[in-house]
């Protein structure tokens, strides 16, 4: 395999990100995906319970019948990628999650995983030429679909309730604040007054 697949894959996922008019023009040239793909996140005690589906939607295009492969891949920064296995787990060398498959007889994929990262993750299913390297892009046969899934987390009861007692506590430490420097205003302005009225009937 090509040394410099890796980062040509994330370069051009990258790309897609940012939505380039070169890459737009790029795929253009490609068909697109005879097969839809949804990606879903929920949010757990222990990170994010992740769901992804790849079904058939509209019949292959004229002269797709050969044989490809699918694979998900997530872009995890500027010049690398990684692989979904078929068990749900990230490998850096690429691994399909379906083989040898026909657009004609492609069955609905369902993959299922436990993800712990939080914040966002783009997420890229591609079909390649069966037994081609998936990081070179002129072994892709369809436009890749491309998805981008938020990772929330879930707080506990007893997190819930540390963070409801934190900004409890903080309010009350600004409304005791607040109330210092109010009274503390209000002593500063009524000391010059006073002392004004005592030298008064002095001169008196």
């Amino acid at each position: 395999m090509s040394g410099g697949g890796p980062k040509c894959l994330a370069v051009t996922l990258f790309a897609i990100v940012l939505g380039t008019a070169g890459l737009s023009q790029a795929n253009s040239s490609l068909a697109t995906a005879p097969f839809s793909f949804a990606a879903s996140a929920s949010a757990t005690a222990d990170g994010n319970e992740m769901v992804i589906r790849v079904e058939l939607h509209q019949a292959p295009p004229a002269g797709a019948a050969g044989p490809f492969d699918l694979y998900v891949a997530q872009l995890t920064s500027w010049e690398s990628a990684r692989f979904l296995t078929p068990a749900g787990l990230w490998s850096e060398a690429p691994v399909a999650v379906r083989q040898n498959l026909l657009a004609s007889r492609m069955a609905p994929l369902r993959l299922q995983w436990s993800e712990s990262q939080l914040g966002t993750m783009h997420l890229m299913v591609l079909a390649t030429k069966a037994s081609s390297d998936p990081r070179l892009r002129s072994n892709w046969l369809f436009q890749p679909k491309l998805r981008l899934v938020r990772l929330k987390a879930r707080l506990s009861p007893e997190q819930r309730g540390h963070g409801i007692f934190v900004i409890g506590s903080l309010g009350l430490v600004t409304l005791v604040a607040a109330a210092v420097v109010f009274g503390s205003s209000r002593l500063g302005t009524s000391t010059p007054r006073s002392t004004a009225g005592r030298r008064t009937n002095r001169i008196r």
